[in-house]
């Protein structure tokens, strides 16, 4: 008992540093996306706030043990859907920017795609032990692991329009993450049937 409450304090402070760390790097997205007019780096911060809520909700449920099982549930599907809801609606936005382009000052995207890809990376590693075994953990280290894919991305897109101006790309980007996001949450929706 005294075993698995230490445990549970281990993960409880390991999710509030991450929890910490990832507030900063989305205020910094939120405000350079605006400034950079970038939709990429944009869906990057959108996802990123989506990791907030997800950390929000795993840390909650660390809390209340004695009702795990009966909230567990019910917070992974929160969290699944939310990924579902802002990858869907990041597609509709980038399919109504690829029909007008605007020019994106891409080493604001560069940067902060690099900043988060580091920390979504730090944060990744940290998770990564606990959410063997606990679900909503499991959906965290998720929404950690594919923001540095969807980071690595942006920030090579960034590159890429930085060096020969081809600011289609930020859209077709925005487009190719939030897919595979929705095919990562899909696939995890199907393999826990019964406890979500």
């Amino acid at each position: 008992m005294v075993h698995d409450h230490h445990t549970h304090s281990s993960v409880a402070a390991r999710l509030k540093w991450v929890l910490l760390f990832n507030t900063l790097i989305t205020v910094a997205q939120w405000l350079f996306a605006y400034l950079s007019s970038s939709l990429s780096l944009f869906s990057d911060a959108l996802h990123n706030s989506g990791d907030l809520l997800s950390l929000g909700i795993s840390l909650w449920v660390l809390r209340i043990p004695t009702r795990k099982k009966q909230f567990e549930g019910r917070a992974a599907l929160v969290n699944g859907s939310l990924l579902v809801l802002v990858s869907l609606f990041l597609i509709q936005e980038s399919i109504h920017r690829l029909a007008s382009p605007v020019p994106i000052y891409s080493m604001e995207v560069i940067i902060l795609a690099a900043i988060g890809a580091l920390v979504n990376g730090i944060s990744a590693w940290a998770l990564h032990r606990d959410s063997k075994t606990d679900l909503n953990l499991h959906l965290s280290y998720l929404h950690m692991f594919t923001d540095v894919i969807t980071s690595i991305v942006v920030c090579i897109g960034g590159i890429s329009m930085y060096l020969w101006e081809c600011y289609w790309l930020d859209s077709v980007l925005s487009i190719v993450v939030s897919v595979y996001v929705l095919i990562v949450t899909t696939r995890l929706f199907l393999s826990y049937p019964r406890k979500i």
